[in-house]
């Protein structure tokens, strides 16, 4: 898995959208984590990326293994094991040019603020821009999806 990453993700550059779609079983929750940690890394900020899903249960999963990597990351930081996705995502940063130091204060602006992720289903985030819009998009701010 984590050469096929590599070979999405390894050159990728952080522009528009990116979607992941495949089959059960194929990585794509692998994938998602990968591109997530990399923004992140790259100093992307937790309320800037959008991560839309389909299911609730897509979501909360989703939502627990993105913190979950972040933690590892940080931890990896703290005490490297050089192994694993996050070591992995830890010597690109480095390589991209990226300090320690910059690294674990990204990732703990990345924890701090996580409660306030973009992660949602379709729905929720239809919901989301509906509630937080609904001036500007002619909508009544108490309707009910």
């Amino acid at each position: 898995m984590a050469d096929f990453t590599e070979a999405v993700f390894g050159s990728w550059e952080p522009k528009g959208t990116t979607l992941v779609e495949a089959s059960a079983g194929t990585g794509k929750t692998y994938s998602i984590q990968s591109a997530y940690l990399r923004l992140v890394l790259e100093g992307y900020p937790v309320t800037g990326i959008l991560v839309v899903t389909f299911t609730d249960a897509a979501t909360a999963e989703l939502r627990e293994r993105l913190r979950s990597v972040l933690e590892e990351c940080l931890a990896e930081l703290d005490v490297p094991s050089r192994e694993g996705r996050a070591w992995a995502a830890l010597e690109g940063a480095r390589r991209r040019g990226a300090s320690d130091g910059e690294l674990k204060q990204r990732i703990m602006a990345a924890l701090a603020l996580y409660d306030r992720a973009a992660i949602y289903t379709i729905h929720g985030f239809c919901n989301h821009v509906l509630t937080q819009y609904a001036f500007e998009a002619g909508h009544e701010c108490d309707a009910e999806l």
